[in-house]
């Protein structure tokens, strides 16, 4: 956990009982666009229990730490930053805080000069403890996971759009525990410069025991094309132990922006799912080696990589799909979508910005293998157009051709290629018999004849999509490649 003790260097596993244990769970996504995930649905609880057995068994502690309200932080706490020289609304945690050096910033200065009431001998105490109204602090409502690279801006328009989406949520009475504030960084910055250690089981069951204490993790995923969350293992490896903790819900969060960012991409769906849904812990990163290596050491003879990796992908697949259903819900006007399934939409989905969403949306449900409800929005675009411009005539185009991977997909071979060739036709007329997109369509009808076994008739689509590619776009581009790979395979299937 690098980030949750806001060093930079070694010594990462020091003295945390004197500091409250944990910090940061899950990092850098996309909103407040919050997706609660109940953490122990039968096969959830049972994966927990095969995987870390009695690790996690321990009763719910009842003492709950102190958190920051919401609304101190968007008021004195950011005042306090653009009052001090250097400092404003962009800058990063890590430079409000800089644990490299003696010399305090915003967070060390307010309790420099206070006895730590967790040790009552110490000087210098924690950010939260220097508070005491309850418009200030708290019992923490939930535990914030985020990394100490992020804009204290960021981090505030997340956790107000939190809020905002619910309703019951006063911004005084939420308190966030927030490890740059909750934890005492002047032990962090003492234990660093002398070296001291503590066991990594220690470590592990304070970090276990405040999970389980707050019972809520709201994690900020950011930025939404890249996230850095997903690159930090303490941050995979938080996410996993807030999904496995018996009682705990887990929340994922966006800076609002960033949520509209994402909502409003025009791109490849399945390359962004495969961004967002691509953990390797085994590949994560951690500032402090030796974190890196007992944690790695832990998952893998516990719950072992490869399920560890496919519970936190799936959980981010999972957010990513109910984002974008919640957003064209909202555009929409309604919950659900009216459609009478015949490709007619009774609802006015002429708004393109609509459009395109309810398209993204369709290819996320397509991505994650849910082809009965991505035929639904697929559908619910497609409506006769009076005079259709050249980008309204080549959408369409796009949309039959996933409604034919669609029933491709179901087996549905006959309808994948009516589909297929409608999206043709329309690549004819519109762009000619030798534009790229042609080719597409034509290796996308061979496919489906492979499948059917009619070998013959896949083999002319693909020679027909090789020979466009070669004249548009050379021996040597990707897609042509796939086509003679596609010629290849086809010869191997009919022997």
């Amino acid at each position: 956990m690098d980030d949750y003790l806001g060093q930079t260097g070694p010594c990462t596993f020091s003295k945390i009982s004197r500091r409250l244990g944990i910090g940061t769970i899950i990092t850098s996504i996309l909103s407040c666009s919050i997706y609660y995930i109940h953490l122990h649905p039968p096969e959830v609880s049972s994966f927990c229990c095969q995987m870390f057995g009695t690790l996690f068994s321990y009763p719910k502690p009842k003492h709950v730490p102190n958190g920051v309200s919401v609304h101190y932080l968007k008021t004195q706490f950011l005042r306090e930053v653009e009052e001090t020289e250097g400092l404003n609304e962009n800058s990063t945690i890590r430079e409000i805080e800089d644990l490299r050096w003696a010399k305090h910033g915003v967070i060390r200065s307010k309790g420099a000069s206070k006895v730590c009431p967790r040790d009552e001998t110490t000087i210098g105490a924690a950010y939260s403890d220097c508070l005491e109204e309850d418009d200030d602090v708290g019992p923490a409502t939930f535990m914030f996971s985020y990394t100490w690279n992020y804009r204290i801006c960021d981090i505030i328009d997340t956790l107000v759009a939190h809020c905002e989406s619910n309703k019951d949520m006063d911004q005084k009475r939420t308190y966030v525990w927030i490890c740059c504030l909750c934890n005492n960084q002047h032990r962090v910055y003492e234990d660093k410069q002398n070296g001291d250690n503590v066991p990594f089981d220690e470590f592990h069951e304070i970090f276990r025991t405040t999970v389980a204490s707050i019972g809520h993790v709201v994690a900020m995923i950011f930025p939404w094309d890249n996230p850095e969350y997903l690159t930090r293992v303490w941050c995979v490896f938080e996410a996993y132990t807030a999904t496995t903790e018996p009682g705990c819900t887990l929340t994922i969060a966006m800076p609002p922006k960033e949520r509209q960012a994402m909502m409003s991409a025009v791109g490849d769906i399945s390359n962004l799912l495969k961004v967002l849904s691509a953990t390797m812990i085994q590949n994560a990163e951690a500032s402090a080696p030796e974190d890196l290596e007992k944690i790695l050491k832990l998952v893998e003879v516990t719950v072992g990589y490869t399920k560890l990796n496919n519970s936190v992908n799936e959980l981010i697949r999972r957010w990513v799909m109910d984002t974008f259903v919640a957003e064209f819900e909202k555009m929409n006007g309604s919950k659900g979508m009216k459609n009478n399934h015949d490709g007619h939409n009774q609802d006015d989905l002429q708004d393109e910005k609509l459009s395109r969403l309810c398209y993204n949306v369709g290819s996320v449900m397509y991505e994650n293998g849910e082809y009965n409800k991505a035929l639904v929005y697929f559908k619910n675009i497609l409506k006769e157009e009076l005079n259709p411009t050249v980008d309204q005539k080549l959408f369409s185009a796009k949309v039959y051709n996933n409604i034919g991977l669609v029933y491709g997909e179901q087996g549905n071979y006959e309808n994948a290629l009516v589909e297929h060739r409608k999206a043709l036709a329309i690549e004819f007329k519109v762009l000619g018999p030798n534009h790229p997109s042609t080719s597409s369509s034509h290796n996308n009808i061979g496919l489906v004849y492979r499948a059917k076994g009619e070998y013959e008739n896949a083999l002319v689509q693909h020679r027909k999509a090789l020979e466009i590619q070669l004249k548009a776009l050379g021996p040597d581009h990707s897609d042509t490649a796939e086509s003679y790979n596609n010629i290849g395979n086809t010869h191997d299937v009919k022997g």
